[in-house]
């Protein structure tokens, strides 16, 4: 039980990291989209002038300019949202990794992430997920302790042996002036029958033991 415990401990670590690591990615995303965004209005504002220019000149009607205008407004609301995204995108990662809400966080455009154990099969991904899972290998050592507890409570109908002996010396201060009195016991115990509490326990934790099995 103590040590599936300390598994349950380690499982629980696990899952904040992987808290940590999907807020680290929408964070990484949202950082590009607010980029993606702000490229997208340079252009947007560059075909604004473009639009302008070519109404003042003569050469393009109005409703060109006023589309341009249209789509240009559309971009600024788009940086608006992203960002906002991006900045509660930083408040989740600042709580997922416990730093003040305040802390300004940024993550490397460069960042790789790379593994050379994703499964390639169903069949690999459950013989992994079975090597590396701590939530399964506590499960095991959860099992296992059930089964011993039914092995101890089974074990409750063997008959018990007890000795016990003592030795009280008096008179004289020598070795061979000692007279003692020795006594010497030995006890059998047997529990036959204890109105039926050991059997409805022994079906109790079997099945418990089922239930962890499942």
């Amino acid at each position: 039980t103590a040590v599936a415990a300390g598994l349950d401990a380690e499982r629980a670590g696990d899952l904040a990291s992987a808290a940590a690591g999907a807020a680290w990615l929408r964070l990484a995303g949202a950082q590009e989209t607010v980029t993606a965004r702000e490229q997208d209005s340079v252009s947007a504002f560059a075909l604004l002038d473009i639009a302008r220019s070519l109404v003042d000149a003569g050469t393009s009607p109005r409703i060109d300019y006023t589309r341009s205008e249209n789509r240009a407004a559309a971009v600024r609301s788009q940086i608006a949202v992203a960002r906002n995204e991006r900045d509660r995108a930083q408040l989740d990662l600042a709580r997922a990794v416990d730093l003040p809400t305040g802390t300004a966080l940024v993550v490397a455009a460069d960042a790789a992430i790379v593994s050379d154990t994703l499964p390639s099969s169903i069949d690999a991904a459950i013989a992994l997920a079975k090597q590396h899972r701590v939530d399964f290998t506590a499960e095991q050592a959860r099992l296992v302790a059930m089964q011993r507890s039914l092995s101890a409570i089974r074990s409750e109908f063997i008959p018990t042996l007890a000795a016990s002996g003592y030795v009280q010396s008096s008179g004289g201060t020598g070795l061979n002036d000692l007279a003692g009195t020795w006594n010497i016991g030995v006890s059998a115990s047997w529990s036959l029958f204890d109105g039926f509490r050991r059997e409805r326990r022994v079906d109790e934790q079997q099945l418990r033991l089922d239930g962890e099995r499942l």
